[in-house]
């Protein structure tokens, strides 16, 4: 059994807004103000050529001159956004709401951090919000279908994304995320159509070139997947999920060293990715390097105590070294965690077998 993981694409867009009875300006000085306007457009530079501390500065300075401005308080949360800093972005962007309650892509950028910090129904809420003041902004349907993917809610994220596509034929996240979504309906040629039109908009979309390996991958075709894993890792040597999902396919070809070899660059990227973890310890298991193998799965289950597939494997792996007992412990594990999993009571069933309880 073998984890693939797939990136969803979130956006966030920063747009000026002009100052209005919302955003007061009365109690600045009129030379303060040409500077106020001067540090958020400053901010708004700084932000598009993607230097984001400089562009929270900028915007702080102009919060400095006037803490009415929602134009400073908006560019700095969505700087802060990009930053990662996704509470601040919230905080910030809070105020910009309640200085411009009518600014539909601060509510999208909130939305972008609740995402960013796993609250997908607050995020919702906030996109809901954004589409209400401005009903064709293809980007808050976009990212709604995002956040619906995220709940699992399949068939809503479609139907946002669809209505996106209609907004902005154009758009390459639309297409990525409603492949994200076929592809989890396990509909992989659909979902293969919607990552060509993504990447045919977006020659250099690394989340669409993982996302299509992945449904490659279910599709058995592993070359083909690799091949994409390549183009991806070419476009972002960092990306830590590439080089995971490449070592998966290569582990589905018996190709366990090179398999080992992505996974030891995924694991040194994000020392704290559980997928890559489990995917290494899929391969030593298959090298029968077993003491490794348990290494890592025990290092996928600290990390992710939840790791379903995690358990079932290093059961199996008990089992295999006649460790009866602790082969059994893990299957009722991979079972409390998903009693739907058919071939953990399986390979619990041979384990009682093996020990003669019948």
């Amino acid at each position: 059994m073998t984890a693939l993981l797939v990136a969803i694409s979130l956006l966030s867009m920063s747009v000026a807004f002009a100052a209005d009875d919302g955003n007061p300006q009365n109690s600045v000085a009129e030379t303060d103000i040409a500077l106020l306007n001067q540090k958020v457009d400053e901010a708004s530079e700084l932000y598009d050529s993607g230097n984001y501390g400089d562009a929270v500065q900028s915007a702080s300075e102009a919060i400095a001159l006037n803490p009415q401005n929602a134009n400073a308080y908006f560019r700095r949360g969505t700087a802060y956004n990009e930053l990662g800093q996704h509470e601040q972005a919230i905080a910030d962007l809070d105020k910009a709401i309640e200085l411009n309650p009518n600014d539909a892509v601060a509510y999208n950028n909130r939305g972008v951090a609740y995402c960013n910090l796993n609250q997908y129904e607050r995020a919702i809420d906030d996109y809901d919000k954004a589409i209400a003041l401005d009903p064709n902004d293809a980007m808050a349907y976009t990212n709604r279908g995002g956040a619906y993917n995220e709940l699992e809610q399949y068939e809503r994220a479609i139907q946002d994304l669809d209505k996106a596509i209609e907004l902005d034929p154009n758009y390459a996240a639309a297409y990525t995320n409603r492949g994200v979504a076929y592809y989890h309906l396990k509909q992989y040629e659909r979902a293969i159509d919607d990552y060509d039109k993504a990447i045919a908009l977006n020659p250099n979309y690394v989340a669409a070139y993982n996302n299509r390996g992945g449904a490659y991958y279910y599709q058995q075709q592993y070359e083909r997947a690799i091949t994409d894993y390549d183009k991806a890792i070419a476009l972002d040597p960092n990306d830590a999920m590439a080089y995971t999902n490449r070592g998966t396919a290569y582990n589905e070809l018996g190709q366990h060293e090179q398999a080992i070899a992505d996974l030891d660059k995924a694991i040194e990227l994000k020392p704290d990715y559980a997928a890559a973890y489990y995917n290494r310890g899929f391969a030593y298991n298959d090298l029968k390097q077993y003491a490794q193998a348990i290494t890592d799965y025990d290092k996928a289950i600290a990390l992710n105590p939840n790791y379903v597939a995690a358990y079932n494997n290093r059961g199996n792996l008990y089992d295999d070294l006649k460790q009866y007992e602790r082969a059994i412990a893990d299957y009722d594990r991979a079972i409390a965690l998903d009693p739907n999993l058919a071939v953990a009571y399986n390979n619990r069933g041979n384990a009682y077998n093996d020990l003669k309880q019948y």
